[in-house]
Order: structure tokens, then sequence, then C-alpha cells
């Protein structure tokens, strides 16, 4: 059921794209966006426009928990908009929804097999984005081709969603090595890591717990920064080993045993993804041969692994083609894998 309910999910987004998923790019590249990974009420601030794509809907759900659960950090920024919850807190922000889909999986059974995979297919169509995925990867890639920066840049901020004032966010020496990084963050984030839980976990919950456990370390403390890492330990690793088995097996394996010893020391609970970046970024590099990094790698590898160089040849844009090439491969392994599972299951 749970392939037949991926499909039907895929084709229900690409008739209904859900709203908040960095959605179609806008005429003026360098206007800020609101997206799934900025504070909901900075995003809902206002009616949305067609130069603010509306937050993810289920963010807004998960903001309501935290603000019934937490307090302002004292370091947080001015607006106020980091929370601090502690065990309790996150088991309630998180456990919620859970609770939520575990009832509805109920009331469904109750009903019939239909009922199971209308239930399966709307919490993929909310939690996992495989078609937007893929239309956001063609239009970069066609949009780095042709040399239109000021676009790819606008259709990045857009997806990934960050705030970006012209190329600011986004530096232009090596926006092609910028632009796969964040494309392959958005695979593991948004399709790898919450098809991992959807295989693992009993019903439709797995893909409900990962997204709200992310929503939860981007918008509060320290606490659920570490309870995400701890959801991200085994999906990581496996995303790696995946990328070892269709690139450069030697190299990826190389880079994945020295930056497992790495850890997110001095991020801050702020940069929630920095762990996914030490680990995805150096195992893509070995995988591909190219030079895939940002700021806050290079400052874990400077104090941490000195003498561990990533390879030289920086991306350019005709790169973007063998990373999409690799993360279809990947993509094929993993729903191998998914299928011998169930087969043995």
């Amino acid at each position: 059921m749970g392939l037949i309910a991926l499909i039907m999910s895929v084709v229900v987004e690409a008739i209904w794209p859900l709203q908040g998923r960095g959605l179609k790019l806008r005429p003026d590249p360098v206007a800020s966006d609101a997206g799934l990974d900025e504070p909901a009420d900075q995003a809902s601030s206002g009616p949305a426009t067609a130069d603010q794509p509306t937050p993810h809907p289920l963010q807004r759900f998960a903001q309501a928990l935290i603000d019934v659960v937490s307090r302002p950090e004292e370091d947080a920024p001015a607006t106020g908009t980091r929370r601090s919850v502690g065990t309790a807190g996150w088991l309630l922000v998180v456990g919620a929804p859970v609770v939520l889909v575990l009832l509805l999986q109920w009331l469904a059974q109750a009903i019939g097999v239909l009922a199971i995979l209308a239930l399966h297919v709307a919490v993929l169509y909310l939690t996992v984005g495989v078609g937007a995925f893929h239309r956001q990867l063609s239009e970069l890639r066609l949009l780095v081709g042709a040399g239109e920066d000021d676009s790819a840049r606008a259709v990045l901020a857009c997806w990934v969603g960050l705030d970006t004032a012209g190329e600011s966010a986004f530096p232009p020496p090596n926006f092609a090595g910028v632009a796969m990084s964040q494309t392959l963050l958005a695979a593991y984030r948004d399709v790898f890591a919450p098809l991992f839980w959807y295989a693992v976990l009993p019903g439709a919950i797995g893909p409900v717990l990962y997204l709200f456990a992310r929503f939860a370390a981007r918008l509060t403390g320290s606490f659920a920064g570490t309870a995400y890492r701890y959801l991200d330990w085994i999906p990581l690793r496996l995303a790696a080993l995946v990328f070892a088995l269709v690139g450069h097996f030697e190299h990826t394996v190389y880079y994945v045993k020295a930056m497992s010893s790495i850890g997110s020391q001095g991020a801050g609970p702020s940069d929630a993804y920095l762990h996914q970046r030490l680990l995805l970024l150096p195992a893509a590099s070995g995988a591909l041969g190219l030079r895939l990094t940002d700021a806050g790698v290079d400052e874990q590898l400077r104090t941490q692994a000195p003498d561990l160089d990533l390879p030289d040849t920086e991306p350019e844009a005709a790169s973007l083609r063998p990373m999409a090439g690799l993360l279809f491969r990947s993509a094929v392994v993993w729903a191998g894998i998914y299928l011998l599972a169930k087969l043995l299951g």
C-alpha cells in the first residue's frame, strides 16, 4: 500500500500543488521569501502575495503548539520568534500530530481499505515533496544552465525558504555549488528522510513525526535540535551509503568515515541543519568528485579536521546534471530497498 499511496500523492500534488512548498518564482528576485524553514509568525505576518509564498500549512499548526508550551529564548532575535521548549513541550509539539494520525488510522481501519489508503495519500501529500522537488530541480537546472543567476537565486531562495536580498545569501563566485548543496539537502529533508521514517514506523506516523521534529528544531531551542539529530542519525548514514553505492565508492566511504567523528560544535541552536551538511556534503563531494561545502562545514573542518581535504574541482553549471543523476540513482536504490523490505517482511 505504501508505494501505491506515494504514487497517488505525487499525482495529487501535481494537480494541486501544496501551498508553502516553495512554489513558482516571482518576477522580483530580490524580494524576501517566507518558506518552510522560516519562522511562521514572520511568514504569516500579512496576506500571501506572489512575492511572499505562504508557509507550509502544517507549520502554522506546529507554531501554535509551540506558542502554547514555550517562552521566548533570552538570546532570541528582537522579533522573539525563536522559542524555548523542554522535553515535555517537545513531546507535545511532536506527539500531538502523531497521536492525531494514530486516531485517524484507527478510524480508517474501522471504515475500510480505501479509507486507509486515502489517509496515507493525504499524509504523504502534506509531508513528502517528491513532485515539488522534481519541478524545482528541473527549473533550477534550466536557469543555471542558461546563466540566469538572478532568477536562479530567486528560485533557490523560494525553494529552501531563505530570506535573501540580492546576492547576499547565495554568493556569485560559485552559485552552481551553492545550488547543488542546497538541492542535495532539500532532497534529503523533503524526500529521503520522511520516506525512511514512513517505511520504518507503522502506518503513516513516520513522515509526520519527522516533519514536526524538523519544525521544532527550526523554531525552538537546543533540546529540539538534539532530538532532531537523533532522528537523523540512521537515515543520514543510509543516504551517505547510497551515495557511495551509486557514485565513487572509495572516495565517498573515506569522507563518511572521516566526517562521522566530527560534531557540530559551536553551531548554536539556530543552525538546525549543520549536522546534515557535515555528512551529506562531503559524502556527495566524494561521490561526484566535486567540492561541495559551505561556511559552516568549512569552519568545522578547520577546527576539528584540518588535514581533511575535499576535492579541488569546483562545481559548474553543467555539474547540476550529474548531481541530478546521483539523486535519481539514489532514489532507485531507496525504492529497491523499500520493496525488498516489504517482500521479506
